[in-house]
């Protein structure tokens, strides 16, 4: 009995045992696989910066996860082999190349924690933000690309920690401030491409030791060329497109090697080239744009100034005049057969006598060249009033206007002006007890419509002409003078008449003097003129006419009789502009440099301050700019819209989407990435209007 007792127990306690053992090793095996399998370090880096970017339209990271113990199997990465305590040898990430992946969003510092980076290019995206310091901090990086982003901000002085750095190339980004001077410490540093940003101040004094590539074309950069600057193995070296002034040092000649390719054009240098290897082997498009700039290979040679060189064959610096005199005075003069010496008193007398003259050779010759201007002048201005006598027609005059009661009536002939002249020709008096009279005080040509092909001769010749454009309405000189005329404003030497036809009918007239105008041929101003004429628009005054003289220019149009944005809001006191300024492009803030990409960035802007009802704040823009982002989250997206519009919407949900997507494609932080204003429109035409829809 107690044996099979025993037997029972063991029988239990085996049962029991397996199942327990089963489930210890079961729970060994979850508690070993995940130490097994976990990411490496640089892999968690990597992960890093895939979380920090906002979009990634092209999937070019969607292989980058957890699952994996290593990230060498993932797009854009290289690994190499380096011996470890623990192992015979690990796998670490030497290389990130993603080059025009479309990657949006700001640079993770943790990229600079990698222990062995050595090439990183980002290049041709859409990344943004300022270059963290920590990223210039990777002990191995010898490649760093991040050229066509839309990086602001200034280039941190930990650029110069890099010593192993071999090729920078941050070109077409929004980097500005100064270049960092210890960046011609690099012992390594064979290539360098800062172009196409805002960098200002100087160029970096000293010399590169490995420098073959430099172009740092298209910033910001001023004062003048350093003569230090330079190095022995460059062989590209580009300047142009800055600010950069002064002379080119000779001595900057012997800091570059003799075949080396320079480009300093447009830039504001001056003086002359040195005659120096490597200047006189290079293109003269090298030198083009810098307008004071002289010498070989320019076609514009410099001048030597006499002073600056000893005056030839050892004679002295003396003035002309003075040098004529002999020296010593015991001397023979030229011409003196007799050989006997001059007295002291002859000497000071033949110098006065000298001097006397050559004050009356100068005296005389000014004389002469006044007297020549003068008889010029008058027989000039005796041919053009012969030319303007046989070219006019009726001339009028007017007596004294009267002033009117309110202070603004005016005559319109006061700026249909001739020089005075023909003081004995017909006069016509009109008055006006209302306003002003239209009678001139001075002459006035008159050219009738019919005659405005013989006008354009007239306008040629010098004479006065007025020419109608505009078939409705017949203008004729008298009746612009017999009509009344009242101020409506100026600005400058520009006045604008409201002139009142007898007829009742009513017309501005714009005077615009020959210093503001800028034209004095009349085939000029008849052809804009014309050209204004044709333009058929409701927000658009009709030409109706215009007067062409020597002196003035008036245009003839309608006179808009409810006012103008000046009667509105225009002549009403406003702030600085700072309510603007949330409609300019980032890239406008610390630049001159303006584009058509700015007025897209604010297009985008007010389409989507109409579509929203108020103003985006800056997380937004950069949350929804990207138009994939705005797909994948359609309805968030749309929840932007205002709620009033939302409701008018409904059954129209895409075309309310449509116009925020174009919204947020034309507000893309990177200027690159915007599309152009054809594009947009050729958008808005493909959103399906209400009527439309209603159809379908």
């Amino acid at each position: 009995m107690p044996s099979d007792l025993n037997v029972h127990a063991r029988h239990c306690i085996m049962s029991m045992a397996i199942p327990l053992l089963l489930s210890l090793l079961l729970v060994g095996v979850q508690v070993t696989r995940p130490a097994a399998a976990a990411l490496s370090q640089d892999g968690v880096l990597l992960l890093s910066f895939k979380f920090s970017l906002l979009a990634d339209p092209l999937g070019s990271l969607s292989g980058w996860g957890y699952a994996d113990d290593t990230p060498c199997a993932w797009n854009g990465v290289v690994c190499m082999a380096f011996p470890s305590s623990s192992s015979s040898e690990v796998a670490r990430v030497v290389s990130v190349v993603l080059p025009n992946a479309q990657l949006v969003g700001p640079i993770a510092r943790e990229l600079g924690l990698i222990e062995h980076l050595r090439h990183l290019d980002l290049s041709g995206n859409a990344l943004n933000g300022t270059l963290p310091a920590e990223l210039l901090r990777a002990p191995e990086l010898r490649v760093l690309s991040l050229a066509g982003n839309g990086i602001t901000g200034e280039l941190p002085e930990q650029v110069g920690q890099l010593r192993s750095l071999r090729a920078l190339n941050l070109a077409g980004n929004a980097l500005s401030g100064p270049i960092p001077a210890n960046l011609t410490v690099l012992p390594n540093l064979t290539a360098v491409s800062l172009a196409n940003n805002f960098f200002s101040g100087a160029l970096p004094t000293g010399g590169f030791p490995a420098l073959q590539v430099l172009d740092v074309s298209s910033n910001l950069l001023n004062g003048t060329l350093p003569p230090d600057f330079g190095g022995a193995m460059l062989r590209y070296v580009n300047l142009s497109s800055n600010h950069l002034s002064g002379a080119i040092p000779p001595e900057l000649a012997s800091r570059l090697p003799a075949n080396v390719s320079i480009d300093l054009s447009y830039n504001n240098l001056t003086g002359a080239i040195p005659t120096l290897a490597p200047f006189t082997v290079q293109r003269p498009t090298a030198f083009a744009g810098n307008a004071d700039l002289c010498g070989r290979p320019l076609d514009s040679l410099c001048a030597f100034a006499s002073s600056a060189a000893d005056p030839p064959n050892g004679t002295t610096r003396s003035p002309p005049a003075i040098a004529a005199i002999p020296k010593n005075p015991t001397e023979a003069l030229p011409g003196d057969d007799t050989g006997a010496p001059a007295s002291g008193g002859q000497g000071r007398m033949r110098m006065a006598t000298i001097i006397a003259i050559a004050a009356g050779d100068v005296a005389g010759i000014a004389v002469l060249v006044v007297v020549f201007m003068y008889v010029y002048q008058m027989r000039k201005k005796r041919q053009q009033e012969e030319v303007a006598r046989q070219r006019m027609g009726v001339v009028f005059k007017k007596p004294e206007a009267e002033e009117s009661p309110d202070g603004i009536g005016r005559s319109l002939s006061c700026c249909l002006r001739k020089k005075a002249g023909d003081e004995s020709d017909s006069t016509e008096e009109v008055t006006d007890t209302s306003s002003a009279s239209f009678a001139a005080k001075e002459g006035v040509v008159v050219a009738k419509a019919d005659e405005a092909a013989a006008g354009r001769k007239k306008g040629k010749d010098g004479g006065a002409v007025l020419v109608t454009v505009d078939g409705d309405v017949e203008l004729e000189m008298e009746t612009l003078l017999k009509a009344s005329a009242y101020i409506l404003g100026a600005a400058g030497s520009s006045i604008v008449y409201k002139a009142v036809l007898a007829d009742g009918a009513v017309l501005a007239v714009r005077r615009i003097g020959s210093e503001d105008a800028g034209l004095r041929r009349f085939s000029e101003f008849d052809g804009q003129m014309r050209a204004i004429a044709r333009l058929r628009h409701g927000n658009i005054l009709r030409l109706r006419g215009f007067y062409w003289g020597p002196d003035e220019m008036l245009p003839i149009h309608d006179f808009a009789a409810n006012g103008s944005l000046a009667n509105l809001s225009l002549k009403r006191p406003s702030g600085s502009g700072e309510a603007a300024a949330q409609y300019q492009a980032p890239e406008g803030v610390k630049n001159q440099k303006a584009n058509t990409k700015w007025d897209v960035y604010s297009f985008g802007m007010v389409l989507l301050e109409l579509v929203a009802g108020r103003a985006l704040t800056s997380l937004e823009l950069c949350q929804w700019s990207s138009a994939a982002a705005a797909e994948e989250n359609g309805q968030q997206v749309f929840r932007l819209a205002d709620a009033a519009l939302r409701g008018e919407m409904t059954g129209r949900e895409e075309a309310l989407a449509s116009c925020l997507r174009l919204g947020f494609a034309c507000c893309a932080t990177a200027p690159h990435k915007r599309p152009s204003m054809k594009e947009v429109a050729a958008a808005m035409d493909r959103i399906p209007s209400p009527s439309a829809a209603s159809a379908q």
